[in-house]
């Protein structure tokens, strides 16, 4: 229909070639920014840099400076096209104090999550490495020009796997824009909203507790908003609410938590909101209290967040340095969709025989801290977790705690979750908790073709299911030739899942239905005082007006 035809424009209006081409430029940047802070910065600069990003110096926390100044530059000259900001200097060399004079007067309006953090980096950056940084980024957003990759999200997504050194322990793959749109269509697909209701899309909640580069939280933010101006709406009324309320976007990463907010603000970059809900959360000993990240809220309603990534309020400046507090209360979310980390707790494996809890080997973390978050984390174990199966058992139970009842459980798993041993319980608890259970593979040889995410080398599967407790359990399973490599490839693989899934839901439900009939025109007893005519009549009325509430979708009108 019009709304297919409306979508496919959509999705072909981004050209993947153009896309590729424009990740290469910024790649390219940020790696050379962050050769030249190893070669011109001193030791005690670049460990001011790592107390601003609440990281340990080396080169992940180079690679994240760098970043975070890149995305800022790319996100000034997005926005400066709309008359209300400084322009970005064209001149060389780079003036640095001119950038911070227009960052400031950027941060009067809002977009702290991007120019804050970025001018509190840069406040430590020499001011000749500075000015060389920008004068790259200057050439760069020339050749972006020229490429006319101006989309900001999937530019900043998929360069963002390229910069982080330490992602072995971390395990911070991210999910592939074209996978987080096939997965983002199926979850946000059932939830049971009126999309023309603006009051009904701000009531949601919707959380990713790993969010990594907001891949999966931004192809949900556009599955809504898309399906919200089919319904005649208009998604620039419903940003405020989106950005404040709706989506929840947690990790331990400041870079992870800044790309994030970016991400999902440059949807209408000239739109001010307030507080947002993307925090970065604490990891490790932190003021004498040991945390494990997101998973503190296995045991607790409420956190508190090291780098918060807010706005403004009230025109007022939230200080990124400063601790917020954050509440996730059990059963309060409509959608959880998450891409979890997939390391083991065990040292059984050869390039770990020397960290104790792999789990919780990153950001540089003691040997006693790894033992004392392992120690938490073991206390708050639940149905779906299991010590051999990794932290991403731990992020389902997770997710099974804040998701309300009738609520959509979307994440990507490690194909072990299918038939691995260690995975029973957590298959044992979805089948008991879970109804309509959908689960996607790719059939393809070798790991990485089978995976959805970016460079794990191994298999993959990506489960959605509806929480829920007065139904059945249903499972209906999809194989994938191939893993979708644009977005609109992912739209239509996720229409087609779905339709195949509710054909087969209609056939069980038909057949059940054939059951009901045959029992009440050949029963030899009465039904419930009627006699058995009046019971069957009455029961194929019911079949028929099932029927055409419920009609095959390959059956047509």
């Amino acid at each position: 229909g019009i709304d297919d035809l409306a979508d496919a424009i959509e999705y072909l209006s981004l050209s993947e070639r153009r896309l590729a081409l424009g990740t290469e430029v910024l790649e390219r940047v940020v790696r050379r920014s962050s050769n030249r802070l190893a070669e011109r910065a001193t030791d005690r600069t670049l460990g001011e840099i790592a107390r601003v990003l609440h990281q340990e110096p080396g080169e992940q926390t180079r690679r994240m400076a760098a970043a975070i100044l890149v995305s800022a530059f790319v996100f000034h000259a997005a926005i400066e096209r709309r008359g209300k900001f400084p322009p970005l200097p064209s001149q060389k060399p780079a003036d640095v104090f001119v950038i911070q004079k227009a960052w400031e007067e950027i941060l009067k309006v809002n977009y702290y999550p991007i120019f804050g953090v970025a001018r509190n980096v840069i406040e430590h950056v020499p001011r000749v490495t500075a000015s060389w940084v920008m004068d790259l980024v200057v050439d760069a957003l020339s050749e972006l020009t020229k490429l006319g990759a101006t989309t900001y999200y999937d530019l900043t997504g998929r360069m963002f796997q390229t910069l982080i050194a330490d992602r072995k322990f971390l395990a911070t793959f991210y999910t592939l824009p074209p996978s987080a749109c096939f997965l983002a269509e199926l979850a946000v697909d059932r939830l049971n909203v009126d999309w023309a209701d603006r009051a009904a899309i701000e009531d949601l909640r919707i959380a990713d507790f790993a969010c990594g580069t907001g891949a999966l939280l931004s192809a949900t933010q556009r599955a809504i908003y898309r399906r919200n101006r089919r319904a005649g709406g208009d998604d620039k009324l419903l940003h405020k609410a989106m950005m404040e309320r709706v989506l929840v976007g947690l990790d331990i990463m400041p870079a992870a938590t800044h790309l994030t907010c970016s991400t999902l603000s440059s949807t209408h970059p000239s739109l001010v909101y307030g507080e947002s809900r993307i925090h970065t959360m604490p990891y490790g000993i932190v003021g004498g209290r040991t945390h494990i990240g997101t998973l503190d809220f296995l045991d607790s309603d409420h956190s508190f967040s090291l780098f918060a990534a807010s706005g403004s309020l009230g025109g007022r400046e939230v200080d990124s340095r400063s601790t917020h507090s954050v509440t996730i209360r059990d059963g309060s979310c409509d959608l959880v969709i998450m891409n979890p980390p997939f390391t083991r707790p065990t040292n059984h494996e050869a390039h770990h025989a020397d960290i104790p809890v792999p789990s919780f080997a990153g950001f540089h973390t003691s040997h006693d801290e790894q033992a004392a978050m392992q120690r938490k984390l073991r206390k708050a174990r639940g149905s779906f977790s299991s010590g051999h199966a990794g932290l991403a058992s731990n992020f389902m139970d997770l997710g099974h705690r804040k998701l309300r009842d009738g609520g959509v459980l979307a994440t990507v798993l490690p194909f072990a979750f299918v038939r691995g041993k260690a995975w029973q319980g957590a298959r044992e608890a979805l089948a008991s908790c879970y109804s309509d259970i959908h689960l996607t593979s790719i059939a393809n040889t070798g790991g990485t073709a089978r995976a959805f995410s970016a460079d794990t080398g191994m298999a993959e599967c990506l489960v959605v299911a509806t929480k829920r407790r007065d139904s059945s359990s249903r499972m209906w399973y999809s194989n994938l030739a191939t893993r979708p490599s644009t977005h609109i490839e992912a739209a239509v693989e996720a229409r087609s899942a779905k339709e195949r899934a509710d054909q087969r839901r209609y056939r069980r439900r038909r057949r059940s239905w054939r059951t009901v009939l045959k029992r009440h025109r050949g029963g030899p007893r009465p039904c419930d005082g009627e006699s058995a005519p009046a019971a069957a009549g009455a029961a194929s009325q019911l079949a028929s007006r099932y029927a055409r509430r419920h009609r095959d979708p390959g059956s047509g009108p």
